[in-house]
């Protein structure tokens, strides 16, 4: 917008949100040692890297990808009230992708309790220094073993900050939160 002439001090970011009554949230998940990857599986969501990795279940809808639909933790599409219902059973959430910003699951996985694995494009608009959400650097997408250790780590810290993790969702991506500072800007 600003190369095109609009002016840089009028240009607000607004960071996506989700709405923490969707989501139902268990103190204790009945997977404490799994993990769930949620994403079109697709080339650039990379499931196919990670498919081997012990713990995974892995949700969305199959599209063009080397990903092996008859992997046994491979759980299909999931419809919105099943995502809604059954996010809070696992530990963790992973998302490893090459292309994301500030993607949605994000915040949903966080209203339902669970910490984050991400690759570095995927932290837009997060705290990166709470303890339940834990960076892949791009140099390291490749390196399974390592993946492996820091998704095992996140799954202890993630299950042990629970409550805080539901409070840092209703703190800062509610949509009362975010509404709230659309307002603001649009009051300026």
């Amino acid at each position: 917008y600003v190369k095109y002439g609009f002016p840089n001090e009028r240009i607000n970011v607004i960071c996506n949100g989700a709405s923490p009554a969707l989501f139902k949230y268990c103190e204790t998940p009945k997977y404490p040692d799994k993990s769930i990857y949620i994403a079109k599986i697709e080339q650039r969501k990379a499931q196919y890297k990670y498919q081997n990795i012990e713990n995974i279940d892995f949700v969305g809808n199959y599209h063009n990808s080397p990903f092996d639909k008859t992997n046994k933790n491979y759980l299909g599409e999931w419809d919105k009230p099943t995502l809604y219902a059954n996010t809070t059973n696992y530990a963790n959430l992973v998302l490893l992708s090459d292309g994301e910003a500030d993607p949605l699951v994000v915040k949903e996985a966080f209203n339902a309790g669970l910490g984050v694995v991400l690759s570095e494009c995927a932290t837009a608009n997060l705290d990166i220094n709470k303890p339940f959400i834990d960076i892949i650097p791009n140099n390291k997408l490749n390196d399974i073993e390592y993946i492996e250790r820091v998704i095992k780590s996140n799954r202890i810290k993630s299950v042990e900050n629970r409550q805080d993790i539901k409070q840092y969702a209703q703190d800062t991506f509610s949509w009362k939160v975010i509404i709230d500072k659309y307002c603001e800007l649009c009051l300026n």
